[in-house]
């Protein structure tokens, strides 16, 4: 402990002393010269504004009054005649097909059970072992709230119980069960009648919502515009639309595009081309890849286009929202933008090293109003590193030159 006390002691010495290093060295008159020690810093901006989310979408519209029972998820990636819904004349039919489903994962079950009693050697230290695992790993998804793994290690799990059951030859009469089984599911499709099928007419990703945008605009309305024409599209009003006469819709192309507005005095570190991160908190969304791709501003707002390609259930279901911007982190030495000057068309900073002043490059990352971010050149000598001295305000500067 008095090791560690003593190196904490010559840890914060150390600090306080560059601290009061860099505030007498930029009050000594160096020959005219205020300088301070150069750092390693980082710069990241963010933005608060709203978002209109556009895609290629394409509705299903749907005339029947037939019940709805749904084969896909929202946010399920479908290929061409992929089986969207079923279609019934009456609730009990959606019932008779759920037990039916329920009779077909028990035969599968149990036929996977049946093809383990020709296994010798059922019983083992291994076995135990990963039954062991399963519960434990069982603890911890219900702990930690992870119940969409929960079906995987729960089938694993009774898979190795079984496996356990069957060693000590505690289970007998499966084919007999299978049989009652299929029999069971044969009575139930002859009671199916009038059911019909709904596939996919194209490929894309299916959601269940509709709201009246599908199809005013697709991303390509997005090229060339004005901020005026960006405008008008972002307070656009949605076509008035029945959602009982509309199955969903399957939006067509991964790509998709926002249009987001904010106050312009907040823009920066941002420009086109630029990488940046979307944050929907209202869905929980959160580290969105985006890039932008135009930037339109009039005298009080600004509005940028991002392209996007993250896809999810939420993001189908979302058309507006108050939306956060990240942008990129620059990490790199911090340099004062007076301290900047040229020298053979190379951009850079005078430093003291010692009683000589030197130039050294630097190589921007990021250029602000207030501070440069420079990229660290850590092995070579002829770049700006940390701890250098560098020269704020001065004059007669060159390179190699002697102070006195």
């Amino acid at each position: 402990m008095k090791a560690i006390s003593k190196l904490l002691i010559i840890i914060i010495s150390i600090f306080i002393i560059m601290l009061g290093y860099n505030h007498v060295r930029q009050e000594l008159d160096l020959g005219g010269y205020t300088t301070e020690i150069a750092y390693y810093s980082s710069v990241s901006n963010s933005l608060i504004g709203n978002a209109f989310l556009i895609r290629e979408e394409f509705p299903m519209e749907y005339s029947g009054n037939k019940i709805i029972n749904y084969m896909v998820k929202d946010g399920e990636k479908l290929g061409l005649n992929t089986p969207i819904a079923k279609l019934f004349d009456s609730q009990a039919g959606i019932q008779l097909i759920n037990d039916l489903e329920g009779i077909e994962k028990d035969i599968e079950l149990l036929t996977e059970i049946s093809l383990l009693k020709g296994s010798k050697h059922l019983i083992s230290d291994k076995l135990y072992q990963q039954i062991s695992d399963d519960v434990g790993e069982l603890i911890s998804i219900i702990n930690g709230k992870v119940l969409n793994e929960m079906e995987h290690i729960e089938h694993n799990l009774f898979i190795n119980l079984i496996k356990e059951n069957l060693g000590y030859g505690r289970i007998r009469g499966l084919d007999k069960k299978i049989q009652e089984l299929a029999k069971k599911k044969d009575e139930y499709e002859s009671k199916l009648s009038n059911v019909s099928i709904v596939y996919s007419p194209i490929p894309g990703y299916f959601s269940r919502y509709v709201d009246g945008y599908e199809n005013l605009y697709i991303p390509d309305d997005l090229k060339s515009c004005s901020y005026d024409d960006y405008l008008n599209i972002f307070n656009s009003k949605a076509n008035k639309v029945d959602s009982k006469k509309y199955l969903g819709k399957i939006v067509t192309n991964y790509e998709w595009s926002i249009i987001f507005k904010t106050e312009k005095n907040k823009l920066t570190l941002i420009n086109n081309g630029s990488n940046v991160e979307v944050n929907i908190k209202s869905l929980g969304l959160d580290k969105i890849p985006a890039t932008i791709v135009d930037i339109k501003e009039d005298e009080d707002n600004v509005i940028l286009i991002l392209k996007c390609t993250y896809i999810s259930k939420n993001i189908l279901m979302l058309r507006r929202a108050n939306t956060k911007i990240f942008s990129n982190t620059f990490y790199g030495i911090s340099v004062n933008p007076n301290s900047v000057r040229f020298l053979d068309g190379k951009k850079g900073v005078f430093i003291i090293k010692g009683k000589e002043i030197k130039f050294k490059q630097i190589d921007p990352l990021i250029e602000l109003d207030d501070e440069i971010i420079s990229q660290v050149h850590q092995l070579e000598e002829n770049y700006l590193n940390t701890f250098d001295e560098v020269i704020i305000d001065g004059q007669n500067l060159y390179d190699g030159k002697i102070l006195k």
